[in-house]
């Protein structure tokens, strides 16, 4: 116990002082607790955010893999249709296997 965060209450006597050094204390202790909190909801903030942009990315890039396989098919369909040398068709994509997981490093 700091003899400066009990002065003030002295005149109260000892147990007077101690009630006054854990008051401060408790006061101390909830504004790091606060700080504490407001630093991991930031944090919180930030990670859901940065989920939500990855699930559009992840979102957007199977549309263009749709968009692309059908635009293909058509080509290959109209060079059929006009008796052009048809390109071959690429194959498609493995099925992901089930629990694989490529953001792991």
């Amino acid at each position: 116990m700091d003899f400066a965060d009990i002065s003030p209450w002295l005149s109260l006597g000892p147990t007077g002082a101690l009630t006054g050094y854990l008051i401060r204390d408790n006061i101390r202790l909830r504004r790091e607790n606060r700080d504490q909190e407001a630093a991991i909801n930031s944090e919180r903030q930030l990670r859901y955010a940065a989920e939500e942009r990855a699930a559009k990315a992840v979102a957007k890039v199977g549309g263009l893999e749709t968009q692309v396989q059908y635009l293909t098919t058509e080509v290959h369909r109209l060079n059929t249709m006009l008796g052009l040398q048809p390109l071959p068709l690429p194959a498609p994509p493995p099925p992901a296997a089930e629990g694989d997981d490529d953001d792991q490093s």
